[in-house]
């Protein structure tokens, strides 16, 4: 479990584990569509589900916008550029 060294990292590795949710949502939501029909409700679920992470990510990316105005931002530049390396 990666926490980071400080509250930039913390919300970089949020925003990285954030993406990868809704990436992980959308290929279940893809399986399941092309594989039943009758699978409406689940992908209602899955939709409310990637809304929900969406919100999340929203609200990271603004803290992290407002850190920026506080923190050194080569500081924060370095640490997406470590942490949002998607593999």
């Amino acid at each position: 479990l990666e926490l980071g060294k400080n509250a930039g990292e913390a919300l970089v590795i949020s925003i990285k584990n954030e993406i990868l949710t809704i990436q992980f949502y959308e290929s279940v939501k893809e399986k399941i569509a092309s594989q039943s029909k009758s699978a409406k409700p689940i992908l209602q679920m899955l939709d409310k589900l990637i809304a929900d992470e969406s919100l999340h990510l929203k609200l990271f990316y603004q803290q992290l916008v407002k850190m920026k105005l506080t923190q050194g931002v080569e500081s924060l530049k370095s640490t997406l550029t470590r942490y949002l390396k998607l593999d």
